[in-house]
């Protein structure tokens, strides 16, 4: 069993129960000549590249790192592709929205084809002859049910005309508290199924690494004709992840710098106004890197501090209520939410400033004797949930900015 995985002999969810809050990401291959990127470094020639996130789609090209220009790319570069892609999203364009993505697209046909690929690997593990399997098999392989998700799985069989010109595929999809997540490379799909509870974040480029493999089972055979629900598929595995799917990550990225509304590295904001008479319903703007949407979204009439964690999955179920505005660079100064993301770029960068100043006295903090007891900030827990506190004194003309 896995970590968020139902239990087993409970009914197997109904496919069309899969397709929650999507986020994809395809690379095209192509023949390796050398670029530049804005810093002059060595780069591969552009790639093509599409983006789903939640309803809406973008397309466009992006540079990769000067070492995969051979050729020389493996599954496991693929974790830190995914934040190199995303830094450059001001590059991709809006294609369209999700349902609405043509035939004709070149993107059409291998979306389809990986997203029937994660259908059937589900519906096979939540089959009653699959979880019988399991069941017997988790008596004989403690790691298959070892509560720390350090599985995965893999399908193996003929894909790769299906998925011609394909360099690889990352999905995640949020559903019925669980996440699936998708991998395609190389003619292989890996499914990792992760828990989903709780608040989850509206944009997730930490993917899995599935490359450390150890010990293996055969779950399952096909034949291989390609008519069969299982279509080009022959075998379903399940694999030992050597360590946690998700390790350390590592990007090859030079820190960016700020100017302004503007910036080289990617940026989620979301502002809200007050409500105009005090009712549910507030006008909101989301800025998706480059992009941003406006639109009004039916909240709760009072938000306080500790309601922060639940307004924002709110806002990501009525995505469909937002338009797209502008770009960040050609929003311009008379927009209402003009003057609240200037305020808050610039303390940004103050902020982060102050906070790595911090680092030598949290250390010094640290290192003080304590007793025979840890300091709260070595403990792993504390450390994801501690925060820094900045208190601001706004003179008049802020005010004024952040009056609404």
């Amino acid at each position: 069993m896995i970590k968020g995985e139902r239990p087993l002999g409970s009914p197997p969810p109904a496919l069309n129960d899969l397709h929650g809050y999507t986020q994809t990401y395809l690379v095209k291959s192509t023949e390796h000549h050398i670029g530049e990127d804005r810093f002059g470094n060595q780069t591969e020639a552009p790639r093509e590249a599409f983006f789903r996130c939640g309803n809406w789609c973008y397309s466009g090209t992006f540079n990769l790192d000067f070492k995969y220009a051979f050729g020389d790319m493996s599954l496991k570069d693929i974790p830190a592709i995914i934040p190199a892609l995303q830094r450059q999203q001001d590059s991709l364009s809006f294609l369209c929205n999700a349902d609405k993505i043509p035939e004709s697209s070149f993107f059409h046909k291998p979306l389809k084809e990986v997203e029937k690929a994660r259908d059937f690997v589900i519906s096979e593990l939540t089959s009653n002859r699959i979880q019988n399997q399991l069941h017997r098999l988790k008596h004989e392989h403690e790691w298959i049910d070892d509560g720390e998700n350090h599985v995965y799985f893999e399908l193996v069989g003929n894909a790769s005309s299906i998925f011609d010109e394909i360099l690889f595929i990352c999905s995640r999809v949020y559903s019925n508290d669980l996440v699936f997540v998708t991998v395609y490379f190389e003619g292989v799909i890996y499914v990792v199924i992760e828990d989903g509870e709780g608040v989850q974040p509206l944009l997730n480029v930490s993917f899995p690494d599935v490359s450390h493999d150890g010990e293996g089972v055969t779950l399952a055979m096909y034949d291989d004709d390609s008519i069969s629900p299982n279509g080009p598929w022959i075998k379903l595995s399940i694999w030992q992840a050597l360590q946690n799917c998700y390790g350390p990550g590592r990007t090859d990225a030079k820190e960016p710098m700020w100017h302004g509304l503007s910036s080289d590295c990617y940026v989620q904001s979301y502002c809200i106004l007050n409500s105009t008479d005090g009712g549910d319903w507030r006008e909101v703007m989301f800025r998706f890197g480059a992009w941003c949407y406006s639109g009004n979204v039916e909240l709760v009439p009072k938000i306080s501090l500790e309601d922060l964690p639940y307004v924002i999955p709110a806002l990501r179920v009525q995505q469909k209520k937002l338009k797209f505005v502008s770009d960040i660079n050609s929003l311009p100064s008379t927009n209402k939410f003009f003057a609240p993301l200037e305020y808050a770029s610039k303390s940004l960068l103050y902020m982060e400033t102050e906070a790595a100043g911090a680092e030598g006295y949290l250390r010094n903090l640290v290192s003080k004797e304590h007793g025979n007891r840890k300091h709260w900030l070595e403990s792993d827990q504390n450390i994801t949930n501690s925060f820094f506190e900045f208190n601001c004194i706004h003179d008049r003309e802020v005010k004024e900015k952040l009056h609404d």
